[in-house]
């Protein structure tokens, strides 16, 4: 998930609005409580609320709206996909928990099957019988991003059977073709980045004239050597 953290003001309530499956506002979750995230990159984030049924003997718009399946907007972060609302009741009041996640997280709802053979990353084209081809035709409704010029032609060999589309971008191919998937909840697009063009490599020094307080050292005797010898045939050492 695509998150600009720089953009982010914890002091500001979050606004929440509910949306269909296919994206169209439905209504904002003006009297949704205990709104919590945990954003992550490069993972999926996650989304939690409550919502009273009734407030001030009032029911609350589009209450029987908020079911599993529907999209939260929680705006200016990304696009959320509800998953089982709980109702719970005390002979006074009906509240809703509600758990939703970024909406990448319908890779993890569809399965991948591949036969061995060797694939394609990307063919930075129509990417008919590549890798990212082949995701993106499990998710019409997801499209191709920005793919980093030094991944388009890139060539794996591979062999997977029924397992998570997620799981397979994110264990395997990031693995196998060091790079990251990055997911535009927005624009429902996928983008492929080179690990070596994701993040600017910088020296960081600590010393306790800057962010250092104080400095414990242990030595480790087990791991000390003090003689190495290397012997391997044909008379080379």
């Amino acid at each position: 998930m695509i998150v600009d953290f720089s953009k982010i003001d914890l002091r500001e309530q979050p606004v929440l609005v509910l949306k269909n499956i296919d994206g169209t506002e439905s209504q904002t979750l003006g009297y949704a409580f205990n709104i919590t995230t945990e954003l992550h990159f490069n993972e999926i984030s996650q989304l939690t609320f409550d919502l009273p049924e009734m407030v001030s003997g009032t029911k609350t718009p589009h209450y029987e709206d908020v079911v599993g399946m529907r999209l939260v907007d929680l705006v200016g972060v990304g696009q959320f996909k509800l998953v089982d609302p709980t109702e719970s009741k005390d002979g006074i009041r009906t509240i809703k928990s509600c758990k939703a996640y970024s909406l990448e997280y319908e890779f993890v709802e569809k399965k991948i099957s591949l036969e061995e053979d060797t694939y394609e990353l990307t063919d930075g084209l129509d990417e008919k019988d590549t890798l990212l081809g082949i995701i993106l035709e499990k998710l019409p409704s997801w499209r191709k991003g920005a793919v980093s010029q030094s991944l388009i032609g890139k060539y794996r060999t591979f062999d997977t059977n029924s397992q998570s589309v997620y799981d397979f971008m994110k264990s395997t191919l990031q693995e196998k073709f060091r790079c990251v998937f990055d997911f535009n909840t927005y624009t429902r697009t996928v983008n492929i980045i080179d690990v070596d063009d994701f993040v600017p490599t910088k020296s960081v020094f600590l010393s306790m004239d800057n962010l250092l307080k104080k400095v414990d050292i242990q030595e480790n005797s087990d791991n000390i050597v003090t003689c190495l010898g290397v012997y391997v045939a044909d008379g080379v050492d």
